[in-house]
Order: structure tokens, then C-alpha cells, then sequence
């Protein structure tokens, strides 16, 4: 696998929005920003997407291959590469869930969600650190 087929989740997800930049700029709590400020939202979108396109990738890398990359030639793998994935996948289901209900009538429940969905990043966060010291050498030319 190149780098660019690992990376072609952030690259697509940084452009999927662009396609849509006339609804995104055209949203209520859109237009009432300056002009140069629209841009930068929609910069922040782009972004936005991109990360979680590349986690949404990550999250299936570590629940159905059963490894995660870890810095400097080393991958987590087993138990502790499928929970950061069930719990990467737990944040992406709940963080677009809340984006998908937030509204004045909603905001409770949206907020609420975004709440269980931050946790289940800092879970999936704790789960890679804590699996981080077994993590194997891969990758890597240097002898062990």
C-alpha cells in the first residue's frame, strides 16, 4: 500500500465538501459572517471532513485488519487495535449523529451526543496509549 492509498480517505474527504461549497456558504449561521470569515468555514469543513474520513479508515484498519500504525516503524496490534477501532468507529457514529440532529429544538440531545462522542475519542486515545509500550517494530531497517 503507497503512501497515497493510505492517505486517499484525507484527500477525498478534504475535497468532498468543495463540491457542496454553495450550500455550505449559503447556510444561515453562515451568512452572517464577513465574507473573508465564509471562506475560512469553509476551509474548516474541508478539514474537518478530510480527518474524519481518515479516521473513519483508521477505525476500520484497526477493527477489521486488527493493526494500528504507531510512530518511528511500529504497529499496535490484537485486542488493543480493535477496541481504539470500536471506539474510533463509536466517535464517528455519535459525532455524526449530533451534527446530523443539531437545531434549536434538538440542541439538548445534540449536545448530549457530542458528549458521549468525545468520550469515546478519549477512550479510543487511552486504548492507543496504554497499548503503545507493546507495540511491534515493522517497517523499520535498524536491527531491534
Amino acid at each position: 500500500m503507497s503512501r497515497l492509498t493510505y492517505y486517499s480517505p484525507l484527500i477525498i474527504g478534504l475535497l468532498l465538501p468543495l463540491t457542496l461549497y454553495d450550500h455550505i456558504l449559503q447556510a444561515d449561521r453562515v451568512l452572517i459572517l464577513p465574507e473573508q470569515v465564509r471562506w475560512l468555514v469553509l476551509a474548516g469543513v474541508c478539514l474537518a471532513c478530510g480527518l474524519h474520513a481518515q479516521l473513519a479508515m483508521l477505525a476500520c484498519q484497526g477493527i477489521f485488519a486488527r493493526v494500528l500504525p504507531v510512530p518511528f516503524g511500529r504497529s499496535l496490534r490484537g485486542r488493543e487495535a480493535v477496541l481504539c477501532g470500536w471506539f474510533l468507529l463509536g466517535y464517528l457514529t455519535l459525532a455524526f449523529a449530533a451534527f446530523l440532529l443539531y437545531s434549536d429544538e434538538f440542541a439538548r440531545v445534540s449536545w448530549s451526543l457530542l458528549g458521549a462522542a468525545l468520550a469515546s475519542l478519549l477512550a479510543a486515545l487511552i486504548a492507543y496509549i496504554w497499548g503503545w509500550p507493546a507495540a511491534v517494530r515493522d517497517f523499520d531497517d535498524r536491527p531491534a
